[in-house]
């Protein structure tokens, strides 16, 4: 890794890309976004909607017997609303999606201090920018920005949660 206590990592932009490539890039995961023929296609799965065509359909049908070609027209006409309805709501359910995915990427960002390049100088870095070997220092109550190992800390205790539990 290539790391001081002290210093940190040399942090020269050469080095920054030498760290990125045998290690990877440190990316920022997002949510899949849905596409809008995959937001259409699930809202017309929906049973409501199938059990309405259905409806209107077997209406239409017993329609035709007794009223003509006139009820059939009418089924059709309230399958073709249905798909207007389904068409108008998984663009708005697209559209929220798409902001969502959005606004994931924003709240993802933030600002941790690492030492780099100099003696204990510290310098505040996005956490999408980190490198293997950066030395971060952390604060109470701050969320831990990467895999990392703990160089000293001072009254440090650890939440062990049931699923950080190893399975044997």
């Amino acid at each position: 890794m290539a790391s001081n206590v002290d210093v940190g990592i040399f942090g020269d932009d050469k080095d920054l890309q030498r760290r990125k490539n045998i290690f990877g890039a440190n990316t920022k995961p997002l949510p899949p976004a849905v596409s809008l023929w995959d937001s259409i296609k699930q809202e017309a799965m929906n049973i409501i909607w199938l059990v309405i065509a259905a409806t209107a359909l077997f209406a239409g049908l017993c329609g035709l017997f007794v009223n003509g070609w006139k009820a059939l027209g009418e089924a059709i006409s309230i399958i073709g609303i249905g798909f207007g309805i389904i068409a108008i709501s998984s663009a708005a359910d697209w559209f929220k999606d798409k902001r969502f995915v959005q606004l994931q990427s924003l709240t993802k960002d933030e600002d941790v201090t690492v030492i780099r390049g100099k003696y204990y100088a510290t310098m505040s870095v996005n956490v999408w920018d980190l490198v293997v070997g950066d030395i971060v220092l952390l604060d109470t109550g701050m969320r831990i920005p990467a895999d990392c190992l703990i160089i000293s800390s001072a009254d440090m205790t650890v939440d062990e949660s049931p699923e950080d539990e190893e399975i044997q």
